[in-house]
Parts: structure tokens; C-alpha cells; sequence
């Protein structure tokens, strides 16, 4: 007698199919959070990279940080002669990969109509992810602040000149980059001025800022109020990865960064308080 062949029936097929795809609905959302988990990381590791080659050219330039876009005459058939830090810290830099968050979707051909100063980098098209953070605008100097920076501003007089480390009175708690990628309108690459300088009312590029504002601490400072209309970058969840100048650099959220009139920009820390 032969053995009796059994098969699935359409319901049992369709128990197998449910069961499949409910594992499928909870499992691909953790495989995404711990992928977008791994960027952030790299990201966060790449901005620890750059705070190293830094140092390294303070070591070697009387503990002075570069300037911000200072006025170089432009190489190799560029167009602008503004020196983007990229490449003021180049030869400490053995990866270019390090000037890009893998999360910003940049990349492919350079638009024409952005500038480099190094001419040879617009058809190696390097993205870069994080700006280099010049004299911005607060609230308590009611306008541009010399009191925050790595570099005063190109459009200070005198402009785009490196701090000396020594004014810099708590350095683990002062910003040197931002992570300030923006996916709808990417300008940033190794090698052009476009995005290195983090500088004036560029507040507005930190991810986790509501558009529009919601409350006081969506504002931006005083002569800034036209950048709140523009989305801010996406960065990780709402946050974004900073590196301070002690070396470290560490997560944070639109919140920790606004309170205080940007607090952890400034060199010279205040006593006043500011709200936010």
C-alpha cells in the first residue's frame, strides 16, 4: 500500500503567508534602526577623525586653528579664492571619506554652478557633511558674535583669522563642527567654499528645528528670522553628531543646542542666562 502524499491546503498556505508577513512588519523596522544606528556611528567616528587632524595641524601652526574661507588665491583651475578647511588639513587627512556622513545622499556629478577653490576636487566630487564653525549671530551681541568660532568670519575685518587655542576657556564644551548636511539642497564638497564655513545665521541647517517654529526655542536669533522658513538638515532621528574642541564628539538635539543662545558656540562662556 503506498503511503498516503499530503500537500498544504490553501488555508494552511495562507496561515504560512500571515505568519511570514507579521514577522516580516516587525522585524524590518529593527534591521532599519540598527542600520541607521551604524551610520550614525560613522558618522560620529568620522567627526572624531577630523577633531585628531586638527590637532595635529594646531601642533604645527602655534596652536592656532585655520581660518575660516581665508582669501587664497584659488589652484589648479579654480574659481573662488576662498580656502575651505578640507583643505588647510588635508595633509593630515589619510581618508577623504572622513568629510562625509554616509546617511547625505551627495554624491555623482558637481553641479556647475558651484565653486571650487582647488579645481582638481570637482570631478573626484567628495561630499562633505560637516562645517567648520566660524563667528555666528546670537542674541547677546545682538548680532554677528566674535565670541563664538574656531575662526572669526570671512566678513569680519579682519576676516576668516583662526583662533588661538588659549581663548577657548572650556573646550569640552565648545562646538568646533556640525554636522550640517542638507538633503534638499547639497553644495558641500571637499575642495569648495559652498558649506565648509558654518558661520552667521546657519543655525538654521541643525537638525530637529521645527518648521515652522513652534515655540521660542524654534527661533533663531535676532536678523536670522528669514532662514526659519527653510528646512533644516536631516542628520540621525532629529539630532545631529557635534565634535567639541577637547577631541571628543557626541549626539544631540536641536534643544541642547539652542539653550542658553547657544551656549556651547561661545568661547568666553557667559554668566548671563539666556532664555531659551
Amino acid at each position: 500500500m503506498n503511503p498516503r502524499k499530503s500537500a498544504f491546503t490553501l488555508i494552511e498556505l495562507l496561515v504560512v503567508i500571515a505568519i511570514i508577513a507579521i514577522l516580516a512588519a516587525i522585524l524590518f523596522p529593527v534591521f532599519a534602526s540598527a542600520k541607521e544606528s551604524a551610520k550614525r556611528i560613522e558618522c560620529l567616528s568620522n567627526m572624531k577623525q577630523l577633531m585628531t587632524s586638527f590637532h595635529m595641524y594646531l601642533g604645527e601652526n602655534d596652536d592656532r586653528y585655520p581660518g575660516c574661507l581665508p582669501p587664497v588665491p584659488p589652484i589648479n583651475g579654480g574659481t573662488i579664492a576662498w580656502m575651505p578647511y578640507d583643505q588647510q588639513i588635508y595633509p593630515y587627512v589619510r581618508d577623504t571619506r572622513i568629510f562625509g556622513c554616509p546617511n547625505d545622499p551627495s554624491g555623482g556629478s558637481v553641479p556647475n554652478n558651484i565653486p571650487f577653490w582647488d579645481g582638481s576636487f570637482r570631478a573626484k566630487a567628495i561630499k562633505r557633511s560637516y562645517g567648520y564653525v566660524g563667528s555666528m549671530v546670537t542674541v547677546q551681541a545682538g548680532g554677528r558674535d566674535e565670541n563664538t568660532g574656531m575662526s572669526s568670519s570671512p566678513y569680519s575685518n579682519p576676516g576668516a583669522v583662526g583662533r588661538s587655542a588659549s581663548v577657548i576657556e572650556e573646550p569640552a564644551q565648545t562646538i568646533s563642527f556640525v554636522e550640517n548636511w542638507l538633503e534638499d539642497f547639497p553644495d558641500s564638497w571637499v575642495g569648495g567654499p559652498w558649506g565648509s564655513g558654518f558661520i552667521e545665521c546657519d543655525f538654521y541647517e541643525l537638525p530637529g528645528r521645527n518648521v515652522p517654529p513652534q515655540g521660542p526655542g524654534d527661533r533663531l536669533p535676532p536678523g536670522c528670522g528669514n532662514y526659519e522658513q527653510y528646512k533644516p538638515g536631516k542628520g540621525h532621528r532629529r539630532g545631529g553628531n557635534y565634535a567639541f574642541a577637547d577631541g571628543h564628539a557626541k549626539f544631540m538635539r536641536w534643544g541642547q543646542l539652542r539653550n542658553n543662545d547657544f551656549y556651547l558656540f561661545k568661547l568666553a562662556k557667559p554668566t548671563q542666562v539666556f532664555s531659551p
